[in-house]
């Protein structure tokens, strides 16, 4: 069977995305995705799967000419995805949200081919909500999204992550990335883009952490502000690892004894596999989808977060000495779990697509 795989460019719809194909292709089945990958596009090419990518554009303004230029692409989309899929012919459609996605899951399922959505987030985004009426199934990442979809349509699956790779030891990943033991390691990122104010506080914050045991930081900063971060980190004298990106996040995180991060649904995913804990910053232009993730933890001990409105170098520094002072017990890590921890998401995914064939 042949599958399209209909997503967006950021790391929340690729990853999920790359691991349902990984299982479709372990399974036996063809894949192919389309949408927009931005910089994404030679992780997926990394892969083996071959992608097609639209000329649909996000919406970004209010403006006549924005209008105009959105409605114009997005008309252009259309016929280009109805074209696509009548040269490809492929059987089934899964959606993983965002504007890229909307083309060819709409106008495949005029055409009658079987829709499935993945849905990361808690709250559903545009273009799923638009999409719902005409999938068939909608596979949720979070049981509090039953409130935002049809009952006899959705099926919960969670929502899939990279694979941790527990090969090499803690001392072995400490010598990887140039760190020490017996330091306390905190990994701070802003999302796959990064976070101008993340990485901004949490600088500012250094000098303000008073713990026990000295620290020592792995910072992801996002390719703009990779520089100025990296000079920066020349004045505090602590080992640190920084770079703009990493392909190698389950690693970092098996450093990390916290984490200092957005609350996308894979970040969320990752940090409850990996049993971090967490200092959750949602991203405030999201339509709150990402502050709605971050309440699914905060009744746990070992989860905090900060709207970024109140975010400060000082409520940051408490935060993070809270955390690094708290015990966690076992039978605290197993109520996480039970409520949040999916490890076969992506093949229910998967599989939920195939029944629909």
């Amino acid at each position: 069977m042949k599958m399209l795989l209909a997503t967006g460019g950021s790391g929340g719809h690729i990853y999920p995305a790359l691991r349902v194909a990984e299982e479709l292709n372990a399974a036996g089945h063809e894949v192919i995705f389309a949408g927009k990958f931005g910089v994404f596009k030679s992780v997926i090419q990394e892969k083996n799967f071959c992608i097609f990518e639209t000329l649909v554009g996000g919406w970004s303004g209010r403006s006549f000419f924005e209008i105009w230029r959105c409605g114009y692409f997005l008309v252009r989309s259309l016929f280009q995805a109805k074209k696509f899929l009548g040269d490809v012919k492929v059987d089934g459609i899964i959606g993983f949200g965002s504007y890229a996605s909307f083309p060819f899951v709409f106008m495949g399922s005029l055409a009658g081919l079987p829709v499935l959505l993945h849905e990361q987030n808690v709250r559903p985004g545009k273009a799923n909500r638009c999409l719902t009426p005409f999938a068939r199934k909608v596979a949720i990442s979070f049981k509090a999204s039953e409130a935002y979809f049809p009952t006899e349509k959705t099926v919960l699956t969670g929502c899939p992550c990279p694979i941790p790779d527990r090969t090499l030891s803690r001392e072995e990943l400490y010598k990887r990335f140039q760190l020490e033991s017996g330091r306390l390691t905190i990994l701070v990122f802003g999302g796959s883009q990064g976070s101008r104010t993340v990485n901004q506080v949490f600088l500012d914050s250094i000098s303000l952490v008073k713990d026990p045991r000295p620290i020592q930081v792995i910072h992801l900063t996002g390719s703009n502000d990779y520089e100025w971060v990296k000079a920066r980190y020349l004045a505090f004298s602590i080992p640190c690892y920084v770079q703009p990106f990493s392909k190698e996040i389950m690693k970092l995180y098996a450093c990390a004894d916290l984490v200092i991060c957005r609350a996308g649904a894979v970040t969320i995913t990752e940090i409850v596999t990996l049993q971090k804990k967490t200092v959750m910053i949602p991203y405030p232009h999201a339509d709150g989808h990402q502050s709605e993730n971050a309440w699914q933890l905060i009744e746990f001990p070992m989860f905090r977060k900060l709207e970024e409105k109140a975010l400060s170098a000082q409520t940051l520094a408490d935060a993070v000495m809270a955390l690094a002072q708290l015990s966690v017990e076992d039978e605290d890590w197993k109520r996480v779990k039970e409520k949040l921890f999916f490890p076969n998401a992506a093949q229910g995914i998967a599989q939920a697509a195939v029944a629909l064939l």
